[in-house]
């Protein structure tokens, strides 16, 4: 009797046995059993129809299948000991009824689907879109950013392109993957080991397949090469992976990092310098100690005598930095929301900008760059 009450779908409530409590729903229905699915444990069971009750919820969509009220539809607006009260929408009225007379009901409203025989043909700019990306070619191609732009000279790989002629490039400088929008008519692509400019991905209305990168010669200096017996002293190249090349003459009239030995720049990342070495990009501080930092330059760990190091200074907007300068900000990480040569307008590194937050401004010659701190260290360097 109980399997013939059960819907497939309907939602039940277990009364007996060892699932007792429990609700689930009708996965299908046998003589006097039915499979039922326990969302709470993940099982799938079959009990029998006996030890199953249908579980109203407020809100139920139900019809009644027996009494007084048989054929009434409605929703569930009230629950009772062994009953609910019904909303009647035909009448606008509200009836009580036994759940032993109840059944679950869904309507379902018929529809025809609109004839699409009359659309004309597709438009001559929703065939270009459609089409395939023909700036594609350039994905996962070695790039260098050229011309005006703020990371000139850094090197990175392509991942992605728009009809537009932009690339969205993965860059080097950066300490984690980080993509930036950049016009393919400011990136150089590598052909071997030259590196030669492309154009912009024209996009055009014709039916014909995505172009193949252009092969351009190689740039060269206009300036003729020396003659072979003439001796030049070998002098460190500049690596384009650096941000802006510092003359060692510069460096050296920085004053010397001694607030790196301070403790609470343990925790800090600080971007340093080295003085009359190679290396032209900037070198993580890890510790001091003894009058000689510890500095990993790229996966090399080597220390350097603290004499011989410099920090780098805050140089635009957006850049993570962290205050020399002795005070109330001091050994407090900052993100820069104006820069400008005197003095930057700083929030808290990892405060929500917008309207009600909190901002110093500070000399900009006494902002380091750092890499961003994690979150444990942000926590306990945060004013």
């Amino acid at each position: 009797m109980q399997a013939a009450l059960l819907e497939i779908h309907d939602r039940v409530r277990v009364v007996r046995g060892t699932f007792r409590g429990l609700l689930g729903s009708v996965i299908s229905l046998g003589q006097s059993d039915a499979e039922i699915s326990l969302p709470s444990l993940d099982l799938v069971e079959t009990l029998p129809a006996c030890d199953l009750r249908k579980a109203f919820a407020v809100g139920d969509s139900v019809v009644a299948i027996s009494g007084q009220h048989e054929g009434m539809k409605g929703w569930i607006v009230k629950l009772f000991f062994g009953a609910a009260t019904i909303m009647n929408m035909e009448a606008y009225r509200e009836v009580p009824i036994s759940l032993d007379h109840l059944q679950f009901h869904e309507e379902w409203e018929a529809s025809t689907l609109k004839d699409l025989a009359w659309c004309s043909t597709l438009s001559k700019e929703d065939r270009r879109r459609m089409k395939q990306n023909p700036n594609q070619v350039y994905v996962g191609k070695r790039v260098m950013v050229v011309g005006k732009h703020a990371y000139k000279g850094a090197a990175g790989v392509v991942k992605d392109t728009t009809l537009r002629g932009d690339a969205m490039v993965e860059l080097a400088i950066f300490n984690f993957n980080r993509h930036e929008r950049i016009s393919l008519g400011n990136l150089c692509i590598r052909h071997g080991h030259e590196w030669a400019p492309i154009p912009a991905g024209a996009v055009n209305d014709k039916d014909s397949g995505p172009p193949e990168p252009p092969f351009l010669a190689p740039i060269t200096p206009n300036t003729p090469f020396p003659a072979a017996n003439i001796a030049i002293p070998a002098t460190p190249a500049w690596n384009p992976n650096s941000r802006s090349p510092l003359l060692q003459d510069e460096l050296r009239q920085t004053p010397v990092p001694a607030w790196l030995a301070d403790p609470r720049f343990g925790s800090h990342r600080v971007k340093l310098l080295g003085l009359g070495t190679s290396s032209t990009h900037a070198l993580e501080f890890r510790a001091a100690g003894q009058g000689a930092v510890t500095v990993r330059d790229g996966m090399a760990m080597r220390s350097i005598p603290l004499d011989d190091v410099r920090p780098l200074r805050a140089s635009r907007k957006e850049d993570t930095v962290v205050c020399t300068a002795l005070g109330p900000h001091f050994a407090h990480v900052f993100r820069i929301k104006a820069y400008a040569a005197d003095a930057c307008i700083v929030r808290p590194f990892g405060a929500k900008a917008g309207k009600g937050e909190k901002l110093f401004s500070i000399e900009t010659n006494s902002l380091a760059e750092v890499f961003p701190p994690q979150a444990a260290v942000l926590s306990v360097a945060r004013p």
